[in-house]
């Protein structure tokens, strides 16, 4: 992408947390304007605080309009496969922010779990307790979420349709937990302790995020689209 692109040296993320800057980079608002500056679900009153803590919203509000609304209403079909984190059932789900398709789009901000069923435990933070879902249904034993996603993703793409289409491709990788596939790990475990930059499973966990977009680039070769389908990677 680099090689045949345009590389944004100097770009910065709206945000140093994933909501905020998802929601920016839907809507084209700085986080602020958006009353929407922290990881959702958060916002709770601190009576120790010194200052009064600022108003959080729990979702991105549905009066905003985003990317994909924008382009539907421009003839798009528009398609988000992978982490929203921008609000849950029953009223601020992808679908009501102008995504015709939605897949493992809620509002966790991992996944739980990397390996099928794709299963994680999660807080209820007004009880404390502990609750089960799962982030994407069906699969097969030993099947990677990173994969899998990619999978949908060039589903979407080889739709059959007259329209153009939006695709926000947004991996949950690299978020905790740090899993990884073990051959791709075990490569990086091989590199000498004094001469690694980090976790060998994190590094695994990028080159799997790294053959996605490759897939998705072939794909879009494959089906005469390369040319004429605009290709932005970033990161949250």
């Amino acid at each position: 992408l680099a090689a045949q692109g345009v590389r944004f040296t100097n770009g910065y993320a709206a945000c140093a947390v994933c909501s905020p800057t998802r929601a920016a980079i839907l809507t084209g608002k700085y986080p602020a304007r958006l009353m929407l500056t922290e990881w959702l679900p958060s916002g709770r009153w601190n009576p120790k605080a010194k200052l009064r803590s600022g108003r959080f919203l729990r979702a991105l509000p549905l009066e905003e309009i985003t990317l994909a609304e924008a382009l539907r209403k421009g003839g798009y079909r528009t398609g988000i496969v992978g982490k929203w984190h921008l609000g849950g059932e029953p009223f601020f789900t992808a679908k009501h922010h102008g995504f015709d398709v939605a897949i493992a789009a809620n509002n966790h901000g991992n996944p739980g779990d990397y390996f099928y069923p794709y299963k994680g435990q999660w807080s209820i933070p007004t009880t404390g307790l502990r609750a089960q879902w799962q982030v994407l249904p069906g699969g097969i034993p030993g099947e990677y979420l990173t994969d899998r996603l990619t999978d949908e993703a060039i589903g979407f793409i080889r739709e059959e349709n007259d329209k153009p289409f939006f695709l926000y491709f947004s991996h949950y990788a690299v978020h905790t937990p740090f899993q990884a596939k073990s051959k791709i790990t075990k490569k990086y475990e091989k590199i000498p302790k004094a001469k690694r930059q980090g976790k060998p499973v994190y590094a695994a966990m990028v080159q799997s995020v790294d053959e996605s977009v490759g897939r998705v680039m072939v794909a879009l070769k494959e089906l005469n689209k390369l040319e004429n389908t605009l290709v932005i990677f970033t990161s949250d």
